[in-house]
């Protein structure tokens, strides 16, 4: 044998350095729609198989709705029959619980990306047990924006805190705020140095990534209540552990909020009913008396817009909201802006449940 046949004959190796493929140009493949696990994960899976083994920043920018761990786990909410009977086999296949929402349910949490093999290879085998569905749980939007703090003036904080005899400047009230993170850019120090923090705020939660942005809104109470105790936790584990930390920051022991204020939106969050946020709202506002305000944002024209729908008469004067459906039509579309892959749905925000006060 020659030595040019030799050398044919050795496969080609990787080359060392050599840069890492461009996952985000690779077209996603087409969900199996009879599948428990969502279409999302699937394609995540899919890809990972073939072509992303151990390139975790690379999966991560191909698939940014979605939360990835190092690229072998993502962030997953499980549904089941009997959350509590599932969980050891859950936990036996990798699966590292965030929160468990047993009553309504489901359970989230970080699943191996292997997990979500088809069939009986992967975390479907688990359907005899009472696995209903495996779905992902997106990236949540947290409505941003740098600005100074004309709020001091334009709710005339400052003449109220001067107001004699006493003033009015928070004291005797602790404020929870709920957002990505507090201190992740490590600026958090300089910030108690300026007198723009206070020195004693309770941090329950605080991720090592982030914009920081519940340090800002903090210092932006600070100007207004700076008397006002702080609190700080952040959501960005799913809606569960939303759920779980709005708890923790109204609870007594914990946080002993009396207001809580967030800015953050999670994508799939239900419309049309309370979900576990909504859920968790409403009940701290009733048992705790917790005022609690959510941040509307302004996503000006990342919306759907469709042309003027049509009704059809009914008895008794009422008409009903024809959906196509008398014609097999959808309603004509109008226009529509662009909006991320992960929000090409109709917009899904619970109800006012997170915007009102307690009453009385």
């Amino acid at each position: 044998m020659g030595l040019g046949t030799c050398l044919a004959a050795v496969p080609l190796l990787p080359r060392l350095g050599a840069p890492a493929a461009d996952l985000t140009a690779a077209p996603r493949p087409v969900a199996d729609p009879n599948s428990r696990v969502g279409g999302e994960l699937q394609q995540l899976y899919r890809l990972w198989n073939t072509a992303a083994r151990g390139q975790g920043p690379q999966l991560a920018a191909a698939f940014p709705e979605l939360t990835l761990a190092d690229g072998d786990a993502v962030l997953v909410r499980i549904t089941a029959r009997n959350v509590a009977a599932l969980r050891p086999a859950l936990l036996a296949r990798g699966f590292v619980v965030v929160s468990d929402q047993s009553k309504l349910h489901f359970i989230e949490g970080r699943l191996p990306v292997s997990q979500l093999a088809p069939g009986a290879a992967g975390i479907e085998a688990l359907a005899a047990q009472g696995l209903l569905g495996v779905l992902p749980v997106f990236d949540p939007i947290n409505n941003a924006g740098k600005v100074l703090n004309q709020a001091d003036f334009v709710l005339e904080a400052a003449r109220v805190r001067g107001a004699r005899p006493n003033g009015y400047d928070g004291t005797g009230v602790r404020i929870g705020v709920i957002s990505d993170s507090y201190n992740a850019l490590g600026g958090a120090p300089a910030g108690v140095a300026s007198g723009d923090l206070p020195a004693n705020v309770q941090v329950l939660l605080d991720p090592a990534t982030g914009t920081d942005e519940g340090r800002a809104m903090i210092e932006l109470i600070h100007d207004i209540a700076p008397g006002a105790g702080k609190a700080f936790s952040a959501v960005f584990q799913g809606e569960a552990n939303f759920a779980d930390q709005i708890f923790k920051l109204a609870d007594p022991t914990l946080g002993n909020c009396k207001i809580i204020v967030d800015d953050i939106s999670y994508l799939n969050e239900p419309m049309f009913q309370d979900g576990v946020i909504a859920q968790a709202v409403e009940e701290v506002v009733a048992t705790r008396g917790v005022a609690y305000y959510s941040s509307a944002g302004n996503y000006a024209d990342k919306s759907s817009e469709y042309a003027a729908p049509t009704f059809t008469a009914t008895t008794g004067g009422a008409a009903d909201l024809d959906f196509g459906l008398s014609t097999g039509a959808p309603p004509t579309r109008a226009s529509r802006s662009p909006l991320p892959h992960r929000a090409r749905s109709a917009w899904p925000f619970s109800g006012a449940t997170r915007f009102t006060p307690p009453m009385g």
